[in-house]
């Protein structure tokens, strides 16, 4: 037991001194290891949650860092290719890989715009690693996996044509069913491997399935207000206030914050949502690493959004905490060691996501 914990503490120290900016693009090429890759490549793939992760008992933390990859390489191939029949090509073979098939991905047109799409690549083109990672699960854990990498690549593949046909824009009220493919399908991924490991039925509720949904919507949306600038860039947008900027690939200062304060609501609409997801998630007690990673998701999450709120005026969201790296670390042992140690974190730090005008 204290060895696993041993190995858990390494990878999270890794993920805190790993710089995002500087992906270790030659090392990841040079990696024989399926398992030392999975978490080489983990903090560049997968930013904050990469920590959450990290912090998960084995062999749970194996088979959702699998599933994390494969799901990065959708994610990869959905932002750089830079045509349809290439972004359609290596998505059937990402879903046919996770399969169980031996099959090459092949490497889309990218248009590379930073260091970490370069460390994204590096995974992509590691796809025999993935396969032996793939390999390693088991069975059932195999058919999960396949399960949630065909749903998030037919989840990608309706979002990339309904922006191919309006020109690079996907609607506000297309982004729930894209959010729900592309991190709700993750979340639900994980919640069923720790039930199976705690024998209980893998399956969830419809009641159960809609809270992880919702819990995936407030992720994501944070991934798309951050990405704002950088996707428009690629002639991408996630709003109809930017869809006359499309074409010119940048937009005003103040069309991107209304943008932004328009996605602060969104999330404030959704807090209790949100803030039941995690109380929902049946942890038994005892010291949980899952617990832990649990907080982690919801702290990391909270703080971006107080982030993002605070630099708008006025700010759409109550004030809330924004602990740092050591704070946070703080806040997933105190989840770690009880149940109510989770909720007090949940406590502090739900309140962070609700509307500042009271409603």
């Amino acid at each position: 037991m204290s060895s696993h914990r041993g190995r858990r503490a390494f990878r999270a120290l890794r993920n805190l001194v790993a710089d995002r900016n500087r992906p270790p693009v030659s090392e990841l090429l040079a990696e024989t290891d399926s398992e030392k890759f999975l978490w080489r490549a983990l903090p560049h793939a997968a930013r904050t949650f990469s920590l959450a992760i990290a912090l998960l008992p084995d062999p749970l933390g194996t088979s959702v860092g699998t599933a994390y990859l494969f799901c990065r390489a959708l994610d990869t191939v959905e932002d750089l290719a830079t045509s349809p029949d290439s972004r359609d090509e290596a998505m059937a073979a990402v879903v046919a890989l996770a399969d169980g098939a031996k099959v090459e991905i092949p490497l889309p047109e990218a248009t590379v715009q930073d260091s970490r799409d370069l460390g994204h690549l590096a995974v992509l083109r590691r796809f025999d690693l993935l396969l032996a990672l793939r390999d390693s699960l088991s069975l059932d854990s195999r058919r999960r996996l396949s399960e949630l990498v065909t749903h998030m690549a037919k989840g990608m593949r309706e979002a990339a044509l309904a922006k191919d046909v309006s020109g690079g824009l996907l609607r506000s009220d297309q982004r729930p069913g894209y959010c729900a493919a592309v991190l709700g399908a993750p979340l639900r991924f994980a919640e069923s491997e720790h039930r199976a490991l705690l024998g209980l039925d893998p399956d969830l509720s419809a009641a159960r399935r809609a809270l992880v949904e919702a819990a995936g919507e407030v992720v994501q949306l944070a991934n798309i207000c951050r990405d704002i600038e950088k996707d428009l860039a690629r002639g991408i947008a996630y709003d109809e206030a930017l869809a006359p900027y499309i074409a010119m690939r940048v937009a005003p200062p103040e069309v991107v914050a209304g943008v932004r304060r328009s996605l602060c609501l969104r999330i404030a609409s959704m807090s209790a949502e949100f803030s039941a997801y995690f109380s929902g998630m049946g942890f038994r007690g005892g010291i949980s690493g899952a617990r832990g990673g649990a907080a982690i998701m919801l702290v990391a999450t909270s703080s971006f959004w107080q982030r993002s709120s605070q630099r708008l005026s006025p700010a759409p969201l109550v004030s809330g905490p924004m602990p740092g790296k050591m704070g946070l670390l703080w806040e997933a042992w105190r989840a770690a060691l009880s149940p109510a140690g989770l909720e007090g974190v949940i406590a502090r730090h739900a309140v962070g996501l609700r509307s500042s005008l009271g409603t």
